[in-house]
């Protein structure tokens, strides 16, 4: 099993969260392609980029390969060609246009369960809170994500924070 990591410091916007998630997509069809498909070197191969927001903004882009180790050579030198390729040459416009029906296709069909119950996520809604036009219904599935851990967030910090004013027994609770 292959496990490779990235990580480091990234300001947070949406626009680029957006893309971190589109790429590790894209990457990991070209894993899958190039790897599993024209090679046969590993069933599964799975790319995972983000980028995540709190006291530290940061990026991860991490990649998960199971295969046998006489092939460790021959699969890294893949995944770094692709990666190199994709580094260079970008996106194709047919790989962007799947990714975008599969988030469509997510968005319109979810809904994110928090800590305080089911929270709708519809274009009705959510149309409103986001704030670029960078992939619109991509974004607004992102940003309700987004707000489903903020809401997440925020409830454990109440239930976690008690008052100045509670009983040095606890008799009282945070409401």
């Amino acid at each position: 099993m292959l496990v490779q990591v990235w990580n480091g410091e990234q300001p947070y916007n949406l626009k680029d969260a957006v893309a971190a998630d589109a790429f590790g997509q894209v990457l990991t069809k070209r894993y899958l392609k190039s790897i599993r498909e024209d090679r046969g070197m590993a069933y599964s191969v799975n790319a995972d980029a983000s980028l995540n927001y709190g006291v530290r903004n940061t990026y991860s882009l991490q990649v998960f390969a199971p295969f046998t180790p006489e092939k460790c050579d021959s699969v890294l030198l893949l995944m770094k060609q692709d990666l190199h390729e994709l580094a260079k040459n970008g996106v194709r416009p047919d790989e962007l246009e799947e990714v975008k029906r599969f988030e469509i296709k997510q968005y319109e069909g979810s809904n994110v369960t928090t800590a305080t119950g089911r929270v709708s996520c519809n274009s009705r809604t959510a149309g409103t809170r986001t704030t670029a036009p960078v992939i619109s219904k991509l974004s607004i599935a992102h940003e309700c994500r987004r707000a489903a851990f903020r809401q997440q967030s925020a409830v454990a910090r109440r239930q976690t924070a008690l008052p100045s004013s509670c009983s040095p027994k606890g008799t009282k609770q945070a409401k």
